[in-house]
């Protein structure tokens, strides 16, 4: 009795044995088939890559030798120079200082190359105008009373600066002569004459207006002219 009871013993265990060996391979089986067809996997093949062989994910910088080579063939021409080159690192750029033979008053120019399109520009840097230099010598009644010294209401006027004394020019008003106004040509004499010119008034108050002529024939001949000075309208 006890070895019938073995021997079913047994054939249990050797079943159970043969179950979970075929679960087994059934799971090992589909898992690997999970692997081969997994679809993220196919959709971004591995690319092989040589290990001996680095990986340039950024362009190399422009140099500054080849970046002023760049400036100095199209920036400058004879007698012009280029200074130090200093690189921008928000603008891709080159951007050295340019000792050009035409500068324009106020400006600091600079030849900028890029360094993606290898172009060149002119930066001229322009800051305004620049002030005159207060220290300068005063020359005139006008350049002492613009440097703020005091003025002598005499007449005419009188400004003293540095320990001389400067006079205003007075302009000496003249008017048309009867015998002006009739000239039908003038001679072609260059001699401006700033004209106080009376306008048509169509709606008061009408001022004169100043106006400047070749020379004093030329403003007598317009019949609007009241008087004149010699020299071009301020």
């Amino acid at each position: 009795m006890s070895k019938k009871i073995t021997f079913f013993s047994l054939i249990i265990v050797f079943a159970i044995t043969a179950v979970a060996a075929a679960w087994y391979v059934d799971e090992a089986h589909q898992k690997k088939g999970r692997e081969l067809y997994d679809p993220y996997k196919a959709s971004k093949p591995e690319i092989p890559v040589d290990s001996n062989q680095p990986i340039d994910l950024v362009p190399a910088r422009l140099s500054e030798e080849e970046a002023k080579n760049i400036a100095e063939s199209e920036c400058i021409k004879g007698g012009e120079a280029l200074g130090p080159g200093t690189y921008n690192e928000n603008t891709h750029t080159w951007w050295f200082d340019a000792n050009l033979n035409t500068v324009k008053e106020g400006c600091n120019p600079a030849c900028v190359v890029d360094e993606k399109t290898k172009t060149v520009e002119i930066n001229w840097r322009c800051t305004g105008a620049i002030p005159p230099d207060s220290k300068g010598e005063i020359t005139d009644f006008d350049e002492c009373v613009a440097a703020g010294n005091a003025v002598m209401e005499t007449y005419p006027r009188q400004c003293s600066a540095d320990g001389k004394n400067f006079v205003e020019q007075i302009k000496k008003v003249m008017t048309c002569s009867e015998e002006s106004r009739k000239i039908d040509v003038c001679a072609e004499i260059l001699a401006p004459v700033c004209a106080t010119v009376e306008v048509k008034c169509v709606k008061a108050p009408c001022p004169p207006i100043k106006q400047t002529f070749s020379n004093a024939c030329q403003a007598c001949m317009n019949q609007e002219t009241k008087n004149y000075t010699e020299g071009e309208c301020e």
